[in-house]
């Protein structure tokens, strides 16, 4: 119930929702733009069998001149118009004619199926609006496990990013936590009295673990806004109806997230007991973080190659792993002995860590005011 943790918990929920509405605002000013009459001329009367699509959003009138499709759009009645060439039906020819600034390539096309429709006159209704509607892409897995659309592609990579930069944000703070209790008992003395009743190995495992339910509290919070803010916006945006979210996916991404945080809150619990400032500490968690965030370097590899060699290598990397089999699971499927290996190694790095956590914290309290060098360390260890 800190201020502090309940402004960090706050903040990214904020950032969504402003985020969320910007995009909403953004999208329905684009949509109603592109809403609207267009005119067009036909001296031919290339389109007189022509029709609306089902799902057209414009309404076409024809007019008799170019001078009155141009006070159309001067006054706003119409948001584009065509001028089509005597021979249109032969020639697809036509001039489009704009005011103050070019309508959309959605606006185009709208008039592009309404042309096409003369063409198909003759066929069934069913079959008109498929052509008119174009093809439809759909994308499937090399194994056939998962299929999805375009747009669920594209959401497939922006969603483990997003929780990835969720993760990063939680993990690094929530680490620095401990990182910065640790110097500050290890400067007051209060570390002295508590290793009287237990072990160091008990402390730092003490302190990781519930240092780990307060971010898991973060990421479950966030995670679930960002679920909340996804749905919201796809009865709003038809573009994201189609966008869906396994619960495998949350589940491997929360259970691979408290390894991860389990681990580096062992790692700053160590680098807390060897420095006498949390400046001095942030110099030596920054290789830490950046080998966490290494994958993100990695994107395009992650998309062309899902299982080569560059993808299992930071998939099995302890500090890489999470972030790595997030992207990975998003662009094909993950073969489960990886993903079981992966954790195991997580899960042992977590305890090599809380031993060598408590090992460094022991040397820390003898070198009381100093900080401890890594040569020190690993004497001490050797030891």
């Amino acid at each position: 119930m800190r201020r502090r943790f309940v402004i960090a918990l706050l903040m990214p929920l904020i950032m969504i929702v402003i985020i969320s509405g910007v995009l909403t605002v953004i999208f329905t000013l684009v949509e109603q733009s592109d809403r609207g009459v267009i005119a067009y001329v036909d001296p031919g009367n290339a389109l007189a069998r022509a029709s609306a699509p089902a799902d057209a959003i414009n309404t076409f009138i024809r007019v008799t001149s170019v001078d009155e499709a141009r006070a159309m759009l001067r006054d706003g009645t119409a948001i584009a118009a065509y001028a089509l060439a005597p021979d249109f039906g032969a020639t697809r020819s036509a001039e489009l004619i704009f005011w103050e600034r070019r309508p959309s390539r959605d606006v185009e096309r709208a008039f592009e199926r309404f042309a096409a429709t003369p063409l198909l006159a003759d066929r069934p209704t069913e079959i008109q609006q498929r052509i008119v509607q174009g093809p439809t892409f759909t994308f499937e897995t090399s194994d056939g496990s998962r299929t999805t659309d375009a747009i669920g592609l594209i959401a497939g990579f922006v969603i483990p990013i997003l929780l990835g930069i969720l993760f990063i944000v939680a993990l690094f703070s929530g680490a620095q936590y401990l990182m910065q209790a640790v110097i500050e008992e290890k400067e007051n003395r209060t570390m002295e009295v508590i290793v009287t009743s237990i072990s160091p190995l008990e402390l730092m495992t003490g302190k990781v673990l519930g240092l780990a339910g307060v971010g898991l509290t973060q990421v479950v919070t966030w995670t679930s806004a960002l679920l909340i803010a996804l749905a919201l916006a796809s009865q709003q945006l038809p573009l994201l109806k189609n966008v869906r979210v396994e619960p495998g996916f949350i589940a491997l991404a929360l259970l691979m997230f408290v390894l991860e945080y389990l681990l580096f809150s062992a790692l700053m619990g160590a680098i807390g007991s060897m420095v006498t400032s949390a400046k001095d500490g942030q110099s030596l968690s920054g290789p830490l973080i950046l080998l966490a965030m290494t994958p993100q370097f990695f994107i395009p590899v992650f998309f062309i190659a899902p299982n080569g060699p560059i993808a299992v290598a930071l998939s099995l990397f302890p500090l890489s792993a999470p972030l790595a089999l997030l992207l990975r699971y998003a662009a094909a499927p993950v073969p489960i002995w990886q993903v079981i290996l992966a954790m195991a190694v997580l899960a042992a790095s977590v305890v090599g860590a809380l031993w060598l956590a408590s090992r460094v914290f022991r040397i820390g309290m003898l070198e009381y005011g100093r900080r401890v060098s890594l040569k020190t360390v690993w004497e001490g260890l050797r030891a």
